[in-house]
């Protein structure tokens, strides 16, 4: 690593080695939520969890001094939320860019798991139960399964691919598990530090629902996760969620259960806290990228005003079913 991003990294709080992954970074252009477009660029990508941030300032910190060669970006997509800062800040030498602002969501590990599920309505307890009960009264025997290690990682991204490639994460925005087989090695090099924690969901034989999970410290974060709509009506994704997280609270090995990035109903449902997170991008300061943040703010802006226009005549959710219905 450099010395300027050695520093950034200080300044951030992370190890500037260990946190930075590289990656093809994509940069989707969203109308309404669906994707019109995507740009890519070899990035480096902070994968340290929402919690291993510590920043002293109320923004979000400069871009560093200079690039590692042969780097566009640098992503930090779990940088807390200060004052009212503008979307895009030039330097001579680079852009930064905020180029969205979420709630961030997690599950305190403490106390048993049926501690933990005082905290909802006695009827929603009641309707997991229910459906973790009629699921695995027809799932056959080992319905749900934790991968660790070195040599398990090969069958997990195998089983997982098997779900990813049916759900609309995957279809659409290209954000499941990744297809590159070569991902396998990466998935065993972490898993021989202790890193990786894969979930797979069956039914009958058959894969479900998944969950990739990485571990930093005492911390385990949520990466991809997705169930095949042929399950559905069985609810493979919550049945999933329901027992990793029994899983958590019996092992006790993390003291947080981090949903990782993105703004969805089942983390916000599952969760016992929140925090505000801005996801930044700093890139160089060259014409394409100029053009490249300033095209993406103004689809966003658009994007954002017919977002409200749909919700106010109750379009947008019948959009998204009519789309999810033509890609199953």
């Amino acid at each position: 690593m450099s010395t300027a991003l050695s520093e950034f990294s200080a300044y951030l709080g992370v190890p500037p080695s260990e946190d930075w992954s590289r990656d093809n970074m994509r940069v989707r252009f969203l109308l309404v939520g669906f994707p019109i477009f995507a740009a890519h660029l070899p990035a480096l990508v902070l994968r340290a969890p929402f919690n291993h941030i510590a920043l002293d300032n109320s923004e979000p910190p400069a871009p560093p001094r200079q690039f590692p060669d042969d780097i566009q970006a640098l992503r930090v997509s779990v940088c807390p939320v200060g004052a009212a800062t503008p979307a895009i800040t030039l330097t001579p030498h680079a852009i930064r860019y905020i180029a969205g602002v979420y709630s961030h969501f997690y599950i305190d590990i403490e106390g048993s798991f049926e501690h933990y599920l005082q905290k909802f309505s006695s009827k929603s307890r009641w309707t997991m139960r229910k459906k973790v009960k009629k699921y695995l009264e027809s799932a056959g025997d080992n319905a749900f399964r934790e991968y660790r290690d070195p040599g398990q990682m090969a069958e997990f991204y195998r089983q997982a691919r098997g779900v990813a490639v049916n759900t609309y994460q995957d279809h659409l925005y290209n954000a499941s598990i990744p297809r590159d087989p070569a991902f396998v090695l990466r998935l065993q090099e972490f898993a021989a530090h202790g890193a990786v924690y894969g979930y797979i969901l069956f039914h009958q034989g058959v894969p479900s629902a998944y969950s990739y999970c990485l571990a930093r410290g005492d911390t385990l974060t949520l990466w991809y996760t997705g169930f095949n709509p042929q399950f559905a009506h069985l609810h493979a994704g919550t049945v999933l969620t329901y027992m990793l997280l029994e899983r958590l609270f019996n092992d006790l090995r993390f003291k947080i259960y981090d949903f990782g990035s993105g703004d969805f109903e089942y983390k916000a449902f599952f969760s016992t806290g929140s925090v505000r997170r801005w996801d930044v991008m700093y890139l160089r300061r060259t014409p394409r990228n100029f053009v490249l943040v300033y095209a993406h703010a103004g689809l966003f802006a658009v994007s954002d005003s017919l977002k409200r226009v749909l919700d106010i005549f109750g379009m947008r959710a019948r959009m998204r079913q009519w789309v999810h219905a033509r890609l199953y």
